[in-house]
């Protein structure tokens, strides 16, 4: 695991980190959640950019997209993350899914689109079950599948609403891999 950290640090960010060896990472991303008039899910078009470039990133240091899955909560964010990819790397073999979907499973490099950022619909999400903000399962199965590298892209005052997320942000902070956009 520390030995993948090293293949690609030069994509990794702050890596004159205290802890080197420290494979969670935390990416603040100001982007949107939207919506579709054909669904209730939601998607962060964002997000989504971000993560495909780092995946990118990825397979130009050589990491087989086997090893790489992309975890996030709702099903349209899903569906955008599996278009795009399909489109730009078909047969990659990288896997996009629901939270649900990865029970279970691991990969070496996990990346997490969290997609929410309207504050004022987070209190419709706790009424129905949606997302995982304060759903400290939901949470535990998207931060416990990688086996060397977590990369979390989301909304930073948003997702620190949740005592979990909060924590998972504070200690990328003292970690030094907390990235925030320019």
């Amino acid at each position: 695991e520390i030995q993948l950290l090293q293949s690609i640090d030069s994509i990794l960010w702050n890596r004159h980190l205290p802890n080197e060896k420290c494979g969670i990472f935390f990416i603040n991303v100001n982007g949107r959640n939207l919506r579709t008039l054909e669904s209730s899910s939601w998607f962060n078009d964002e997000e989504a950019s971000r993560v495909f470039l780092f995946a990118c990133r990825l397979k130009k240091l050589g990491i087989s997209m086997q090893n790489v899955g992309i975890i996030t909560p709702y099903s349209l964010q899903v569906k955008r993350l599996r278009g795009i990819f399909d489109e730009a790397m078909p047969g990659c073999g990288l896997k996009v899914g629901s939270v649900e979907e990865f029970q279970g499973q691991e990969r070496d490099i996990i990346l997490v689109s969290t997609v929410r950022t309207n504050h004022k619909l987070v209190a419709t999400d706790q009424q129905f079950n949606l997302g995982f903000l304060q759903c400290p399962k939901r949470m535990n199965v998207a931060i416990s599948r990688a086996r060397a590298l977590l990369v979390v892209f989301g909304k930073e005052s948003l997702l620190a609403q949740d005592d979990n997320w909060r924590y998972l942000i504070q200690y990328c902070r003292l970690q030094g891999t907390y990235v925030s956009e320019k």
